[in-house]
């Protein structure tokens, strides 16, 4: 599992518990913004994707794959 990934659930999970501490939160905050840039960019993704495709263009097709390989790798 992604690392910012498996924290933002132990902080979910502590947070049904506790009440989160400042740096916590602050962690919280982090990890829901880098999952927000990634949706965000594998949104805008399947939009060039379907324009590549539309566009029968296959080596924009091959270069949008990859990037979207790379941001379920973690890799973004």
């Amino acid at each position: 599992m992604n690392p910012v990934a498996e924290r933002l659930v132990i902080l979910v999970l502590e947070a049904d518990k506790r009440i989160l501490t400042q740096a916590e939160l602050v962690e919280l905050n982090e990890s829901k913004q880098y999952f927000n840039s990634i949706f965000w960019e594998y949104e805008k993704l399947k939009a060039m994707f379907y324009v590549a495709s539309e566009t029968d263009d296959y080596k924009w097709q091959h270069d949008i794959l990859e990037r979207v390989e790379q941001l379920k790798g973690g890799r973004a």
